[in-house]
């Protein structure tokens, strides 16, 4: 929270809904959320067009799914609203990749995947997940 570039973010999103919304824009939806205790910021981007993905060294990762806990660097841009700003993503570059699928968990003791589990149809229109 108390890096640099976290600062400069966070003020740069605060000037930019102060001058857009005027004194209101001070207590007025920005995408951030401070948490004091755990001396964190969350920044919230949104898009609803896929961001053009790159690796570490630039390349084009087109394709390459980004699960939770991946590292990245985000490129975007604050969008006003009513009720206040927004900031939406254009691009992403991957410093570590965490994709989809890959296990948090410790191995134990238990079941073990077999292909042959699979069926055909999926469970819910077995009516598994219906009720």
């Amino acid at each position: 929270m108390s890096e640099a570039p976290v600062q400069a973010f966070i003020k740069t999103v605060d000037e930019a809904a102060i001058a857009i919304h005027g004194k209101s824009g001070e207590k007025m939806y920005k995408p951030y959320v401070i948490d004091e205790d755990a001396g964190t910021v969350t920044f919230i981007f949104k898009t609803t067009f896929a961001p053009a993905i790159f690796d570490a060294a630039g390349n084009e990762a087109k394709g390459v799914q980004v699960g939770n806990g991946s590292v990245l660097r985000v490129m975007g841009s604050l969008v006003e609203f009513e009720k206040g700003i927004s900031a939406q993503i254009n691009q992403v570059q991957i410093k570590e990749l965490n994709g989809f699928g890959t296990c948090g968990f410790d191995a134990v003791e238990g079941y073990a995947f077999d292909p042959s589990d699979i069926r055909d149809e999926p469970a819910f229109r077995r009516g598994w997940l219906s009720r």
